[in-house]
């Protein structure tokens, strides 16, 4: 059985929403979000990295181990 909630209907397409969780790589940080692409996710990750973490910047090391925590919602 599908779980349609986590599907956007777009047209003929389904797309899978994105969750990510900022404690799955900043220990002890509970911030978590979802999006519907990885386009939107990043840019509340960003907004959060900014405002939560006073990142002005995201270093690639950091942005590879988010991408590798990104999962299906």
């Amino acid at each position: 059985m599908v779980d349609h909630k986590s599907y956007l209907f777009c047209d003929m397409f389904i797309i899978m929403a994105k969750k990510f969780a900022c404690g799955d790589v900043v220990s002890g940080c509970g911030w978590s979000t979802t999006a519907n692409d990885e386009n939107e996710l990043f840019q509340k990750i960003s907004e959060h990295a900014k405002n939560d973490h006073n990142m002005t910047s995201i270093p690639n090391e950091i942005i590879q181990k988010v991408k590798s925590k990104i999962q299906e919602a």
